[in-house]
């Protein structure tokens, strides 16, 4: 539910950070002047808002074609600042208008009706900020915690040791606190049974707890006076241990199995004593219990942690007096509030009390329904984008573009909350049980993780529930959980700056819809593909089209490369980030398609701007970062990239964005070179007598064929016999014979038109062939260079055949290798199939000046804007069914002809 509070909150901070008054904003709308958007003006807040934010950030002073993100982004250092610790960039005013919004619910006074699990989450969040920074009763709290587990050595030199096995020790830190000590425990969905649940046991990194630890011993009085000694000898000792941990590398990367099977393959773990230990009174451990261990060879060596008990105690203990310090502000006597205050609230909205919290930040500030009609649009129209680039990518083969499709069909999605959230009878006894004043705030939050804990691990015996959110309504984020094959968009990234409900549409998909795309494209990238469409771990490609896929990838890989950027740790983002933009951008030009392109209104301030202009503008601001953030990026090598460098490459392997900018070709920001996933061009580059220039991956026939003037032609050498896919989406073909007119050759060269250059030789073209790159089928695989025109031809005997004024859905092969396309649109009935493929009459023009077809050749009606083609038997046209009449002098025949399945894709809800 939307209120004028955060319009108030929102206009106020723009009028004090903002160099643009409101009143400037305001001019335009009272003088519109946007051609390019029908002389309309969006005159609501939340356009003035966002019109305000695009002026400021903005420095006009740079070349939008030398540096888009400078341009765009240049001044917004002057306008915004870090607030409450979190980074300095634009996706964390995202952050910090959630956590100003539950600041505000969870210290309002409590209401007549409130219910008590929303009074336990307010007692939480007063608890977490109000306390004093150190009392004996908070000290009191944490060495009772301490006690539990065995107690910490550092503060007291006469500790008496650990009375359990080391399984057991671990196994209680892990049920009480759920914290990944040694090795993470989780109950996941079952991989090889989706209906199930099984244990998931995975090495964790061995941190360094010094720096901290010395702060928390002196504020719990220790009364060891060697305490900083034995800290630096604990460092020391662990760290010697992880080397030896890590000495060898692993050669069994997992098992999997029943408890009773995998324990007799683990020698120094005490597998069995682990798994009762931690279920213990929660679920019962029976020998089949399903069990997933990964690095079964580094759980045999975690037993050298426990050689000396007192420094495996130091470590475990100071763990999980970290973890209840929460890092640790609460008993240090810098208190920062902002940090305090976003850190107690982090706590409650992922881990503690979601289910209340989300209650009620859901009540005020979300309407689901209005964003489930408006993201499951978007998510539709960029599904159905992606599923008609599948079917037209002529590199994927026919398994793997099925197994695609299907993946993507199946692909699920769920927006702000989960459906049940307001559901009372699934609030859980830990979420009712109030907390009396006397309880520090460290022992309730400690009461409430174990209770937490116990309700996680009683999922173990329980189905899979499907319908069940895995992320945290609250969270600021956008995901694709592969291993449900499901894109969650949470309630806590759908709000400003981000997200505005009442704003032009070529603004929501250059944000929330480029996100959605990046976070579909996850489900298909370097990982994400080897995943089927139930999320289970399976490689469904071909070994030829992974290796496809890695060519083409690498493209990405080397542009971040040369960024400075590490191409090949961040692939899977850097995927997400250039594909998504693509699938949005023809998203939102399906979408206005499907509207009749009716004109949308302008920002204030913006009317002479384009909507293409607009929807890149819009796309960057999302991306505006700090200077000393964009360093952080880099220097922690994370696998995002700075937000300067997810502007910049993705608007360089946009040739819209060129357009759009009115960039001149090679500008920095209108580079030769584009990587693409779809397209037929391994890489574009560089232009001759205006004709982009295209490498392509070709099949070469061994054999020789004399060429002929309307089949296949072999260029001596190493000829080529397919088709390449210009930037209009035509089918051009290569090396046709004869060049594409009629002339032979003039001096050693086939004229203008020839496509592959490179002499003659007994009247064949000479190769092309700029690299060999194996063999499939019997062919070789040639990288070859061809140009590709950018404007439509008329279709002909002997040049390539498009269908006017439609797309090309598919390309249909009759027998002996001859390719023919098919308008989608004239497809009159579907009937049998034959060899796997769909039958399908279609009707078309035919020339009454007959050519008599070949076995293996098409037939074209000649010089007609319908240029469908279909497959000829015998030398004839055998398979015309019916004549009907003529138009334009020519007869009209219905025909059948063989289409490919896969341009049929239904998307399943």
């Amino acid at each position: 539910m939307r209120t004028s509070a955060f319009v108030l909150v929102f206009v106020f901070v723009f009028l004090i950070t903002s160099q643009i008054s409101t009143a400037d904003v305001y001019k335009s709308i009272h003088n519109p002047k946007a051609q390019a958007f029908g002389d309309r003006v969006c005159t609501n807040k939340e356009c003035t808002i966002i019109a305000a934010r695009y002026l400021n950030h903005r420095n006009e002073k740079v070349d939008p074609c030398d540096d888009y993100g400078a341009h765009v982004c240049g001044n917004y250092k002057y306008h915004h600042n870090k607030q409450g610790g979190l980074p300095y960039e634009a996706l964390s005013e995202v952050d910090f208008t959630l956590n100003k919004r539950l600041h505000r619910i969870l210290t309002a006074p409590a209401s007549p009706d409130e219910k008590p699990w929303h009074t336990l989450a307010k007692s939480f969040y007063q608890k977490c900020i109000d306390e004093p920074v150190i009392t004996p009763a908070g000290k009191s709290a944490v060495l009772a915690l301490l006690d539990e587990i065995g107690g910490w050595p550092l503060l007291n030199r006469q500790w008496n040791g650990i009375d359990i096995s080391f399984e057991e020790y671990i196994a209680d830190i892990h049920r009480k606190y759920g914290l990944g000590i040694l090795f993470r425990f989780d109950v996941q969905p079952n991989e090889f049974n989706i209906s199930a649940h099984y244990l998931v046991l995975t090495p964790a990194k061995i941190e360094n707890e010094v720096p901290h630890l010395i702060q928390i011993a002196k504020d719990l009085d220790v009364e060891n006076p060697s305490f900083v000694q034995e800290i630096y000898k604990f460092k020391d000792d662990i760290h010697e241990r992880s080397i030896d941990l890590y000495s060898e590398p692993m050669k069994v990367p997992e098992i999997y199995g029943p408890l009773n099977l995998l324990a007799q393959n683990l020698t120094n773990f005490d597998l069995e004593k682990y798994v009762r230990r931690l279920f213990d009174g929660v679920v019962p451990v029976k020998p089949d219990m399903l069990i997933r261990i990964f690095s079964p060879e580094y759980f045999d060596k975690i037993h050298m942690f426990f050689k000396d008990k007192r420094v495996f105690a130091n470590y475990a203990a100071g763990v999980v007096v970290s973890y209840l310090m929460h890092l640790p502000f609460h008993l240090t006597q810098e208190k920062k509030p902002s940090l305090h205050d976003a850190q107690c609230l982090t706590v409650l909205i992922n881990d503690e009390l979601v289910r209340p919290v989300a209650q009620m930040y859901a009540k005020e500030h979300i309407n689901k329904d209005e964003i489930d009609l408006k993201l499951t649009e978007i998510f539709m129209n960029i599904v159905e984008v992606l599923a008609d680039k599948i079917n037209k990518a002529s590199w994927l083969d026919n398994d793997t573009r099925r197994s695609a499709l299907n993946k993507l069909s199946h692909m699920k999605y769920s927006f702000a909350y989960p459906e049940d959230l307001f559901d009372d009878t699934l609030i859980s006894e830990k979420d009712v049980t109030p907390s009396e004043p006397s309880e520090h705030f460290i022992a309730l939050a400690s009461r409430l993780c174990r209770s937490r804990m116990r309700s996680y691990l009683a999922k173990m015996e329980n189905p899979v529930d499907t319908k069940a959110w895995s992320r945290r309504p609250l969270s600021v984020n956008g995901a694709n959980m592969i291993a449900e094959n499901k894109v969650y968009f949470t309630a806590g990234i759908l709000q400003p700056p981000l997200y505005f409900p009442n704003v032009p549409d070529y603004v929501t998909y250059a944000t929330v819809g480029v996100i959605m795309g990046h976070e579909i494209m996850h489900g298909f990238d370097n990982s994400g593909r080897k995943y089927d469409e139930v999320g289970r771990e399976r490689d469904w490609w071909t070994s030829e089209t992974s290796q496809k896929f890695k060519d083409k990838t690498d493209c990405y890989v080397d542009q971040y490369n040369k960024e400075g950027i590490n191409g090949k740790l961040g692939l899977g983002e850097n995927i997400g980030d250039n594909i998504g933009m693509k699938l949005a951008y023809d998203a939102y030009k399906k979408h206005r398609a499907n509207r009749g392109y009716a004109p949308e209104p302008a920002l204030p301030r913006f009317e002479q701007s384009t909507v293409d202009e607009m929807f890149f503008l819009s796309y960057a601001n999302v991306w505006c970062q700090g200077p000393d953030d964009e360093m952080a990026n880099a220097q922690n090598d994370d696998e995002h990239p700075p937000g300067s460098t997810r502007i910049k490459i993705v608007a360089q392997n946009m040739k819209e964005f060129g357009e759009a900018l009115r960039c001149p070709k090679k500008a920095t920001m209108n580079p030769e070179k584009k990587c693409s996933l779809w397209s037929k061009c391994l890489v574009r580059g560089g232009s001759q007598d205006g004709i982009d220039l295209c490498i392509v991956q070709v099949k070469v026939s061994r054999s020789w064929r004399k060429p002929g003037w309307d089949r296949p032609v072999h260029c001596a050498g190493q000829s080529v016999s397919i088709v390449a896919e210009a930037s209009m989406g035509s089918m051009c073909a290569l090396c046709r014979s004869k060049c594409l007119v009629r002339g032979g050759s003039q001096d050693g060269m086939c004229r203008s038109k020839c496509l592959v250059r490179g002499g003659s030789q007994d009247g064949m073209c000479r190769s092309k062939c700029l690299v060999r790159g194996g063999s499939q089928d019997g062919i070789d695989v040639c990288i070859v260079q061809v140009k590709v025109s950018r404007s439509w031809r008329n279709p002909g005997w002997d040049r390539p055949v498009h269908c006017a004024g439609q797309s090309v859905s598919i390309v249909a092969k009759p027998r002996m290798g001859s390719t023919c396309a098919l308008c989608r649109s004239k497809c009159l009935d579907r009937g049998e199939s034959q060899d796997g493929i769909d039958l399908c009459i279609v009707q078309v023009k035919v020339s009454r000046s007959w050519r008599k077809p070949g076995w293996d050749r098409c037939v074209h009606c000649a010089g007609q804007s319908v240029s469908i083609v279909a497959e000829a038997r015998m030398g004839s046209m055998s398979k015309c069914l019916d004549r009907g009449g003529s138009q334009d002098g020519i007869d009209v025949c219905t025909v059948q002809t063989k289409v490919m399945d896969l341009t049929r894709f239904v998307i399943l809800a």
